[in-house]
């Protein structure tokens, strides 16, 4: 991928993408088609591919972990270095495949509305550049006017996989590209699939602006970029200027992960006031994913917050206990909490004849309270476990007690967390207050809607 050199060149990238070649003046209007640079273009054709729901599962998936049967009978030192990368695996359920699709299909229909041979989306793009100039940002053009609105979201729990999710769509959409163009295009244009950016540490829409910026150089910047570069993302127009730089780099879409109640101690409605701004000027998809303590308290600004809640939405709840045999105990394998422990065991260093122990998705649901964060973290302590100590793959050598001291082990220092996450599941309430906000992230959005605790959280957004 080429680089950008200097602060002229960056400025070349942002502003003096505007002149198209010269040649072919004739005015279309928007067309159900692909766009020509769209059509020439292998990535961004790969970015418009409809894939099967089969493919989108095995895209989101991840072992990671080799699947290398010479590994089983390897030294521990090998089995253990080869999984560095077991904390980043990923297997979809049903519902996230689904909700993927639907994610993707939006992101398509974006991509495919930013057609050069319409003029009113030629005027668009190129006037970008003088809204970084300071003029006053452009309406969309009516072919993409379908697609103000609306954000996507993604709320629930902590260690309920939101941004592990998230980090799958980033994986997805790979990395920036140059796009040249033909006729009314212009010669040449970055296309960023992505920017990805956590929710600012302070809090506040200037933090929010600083973080964009630094997205920005490091999709499309190098090691020596100023670091004065872009200048226009403060002051009076930064808002105008980040919304416009990021509709000249052709970005697909605008991830701000990590909302938390912390967040709440901010600027979280000019946050999101921003965010339905981007969404409605750029037509670019905005993807805010948040704990279900954010989401509440900021779903309580009604119409300031409304635009960006009406968009796909998806709920992460934690996961039932697995259906368990009356008369055997063992857990019912149909159940998804059980699916995933058969899956994360399958990723074990050691041959398939092993088999899980039946009664192990008990067990953990018992120690991780359906929170499929801390069921990765636990399994992999049990599988280097394993490693060191390979008898207790034997039948019947791992039972509740070694199980349980391995997890308990990995998990000690969530152990404030867990403990509160188990008197909400099993008890169905939280008597003390306190424990209620030091770990309120941890808490669905059911719970948060009871009465009484709706009234703590009415207190503190007052």
């Amino acid at each position: 991928m080429s680089t950008l050199t200097t602060e002229d060149e960056v400025g070349d990238e942002l502003r003096g993408l505007s002149k198209p070649q010269s040649g072919n003046n004739a005015v279309t209007r928007y067309r159900s088609v692909l766009p020509r640079y769209i059509e020439r273009n292998e990535n961004l054709l790969e970015l418009m591919r409809i894939p099967t729901t089969a493919e989108m599962g095995e895209m989101l998936a991840f072992r990671g972990v080799p699947n290398d049967p010479e590994l089983w009978n390897a030294e521990p030192s090998r089995k253990i270095d080869a999984m560095a990368s077991f904390d980043s695996a990923y297997a979809p359920t049903e519902d996230l495949t689904t909700f993927s699709e639907r994610f993707f299909a939006r992101y398509r229909r974006a991509l495919s509305a930013r057609n050069f041979d319409d003029e009113e989306y030629r005027a668009f793009f190129f006037g970008a550049r003088d809204v970084m100039k300071g003029a006053r940002l452009r309406p969309l053009p009516a072919s993409m006017s379908s697609l103000k609105g609306t954000g996507i979201m993604l709320s629930g729990p902590s260690l309920m996989g939101r941004s592990a999710l998230l980090q799958r769509y980033r994986e997805i959409l790979k990395k920036p590209f140059r796009v040249y163009g033909e006729g009314p295009e212009p010669a040449m244009m970055w296309v960023v699939p992505g920017l990805n950016i956590s929710y600012p540490a302070c809090g506040t829409l200037k933090g929010l602006l600083v973080d964009l910026r630094h997205a920005i150089v490091a999709a499309v910047g190098r090691a020596d970029t100023p670091v004065d570069i872009l200048p226009e993302f403060r002051g009076d127009d930064a808002m105008n200027a980040a919304i416009s730089a990021c509709i000249l780099l052709n970005v697909g879409v605008l991830v701000l992960d990590g909302a938390s109640f912390a967040s709440l101690e901010g600027q979280p409605l000019q946050i999101l006031q921003f965010l339905v701004k981007f969404q409605q000027y750029s037509g670019i998809p905005v993807v805010l994913s948040g704990t279900p303590a954010f989401m509440h308290i900021v779903g309580l600004a009604g119409s300031k917050s409304s635009n960006l809640f009406s968009g796909p939405s998806h709920h992460f709840d934690p996961f039932p206990p697995p259906v368990v045999d009356e008369d055997s105990g063992r857990a019912q394998g149909h159940s998804v909490w059980t699916k995933l422990n058969l899956w994360l065991w399958s990723l074990g260093l050691f041959s398939p004849e092993n088999l899980m122990p039946v009664e192990l998705p008990v067990w953990t649901h018992e120690f991780c309270v359906g929170r499929i964060g801390w069921l990765v973290q636990g399994f992999e302590a049990l599988h280097t476990a394993l490693i060191r100590k390979p008898s207790l793959l034997q039948y019947g050598a791992l039972t509740k007690e070694n199980v349980a001291r391995i997890f308990e082990q990995r998990l000690r220092l969530q152990r404030g967390a867990r403990e509160v996450a188990t008197e909400c599941m099993y008890a169905g309430k939280i008597e003390d207050k306190t424990d209620f906000f030091d770990y309120i992230d941890h808490l669905p959005l059911s719970f948060i809607r009871k009465a009484g605790y709706r009234e703590w959280l009415k207190a503190t957004a007052r």
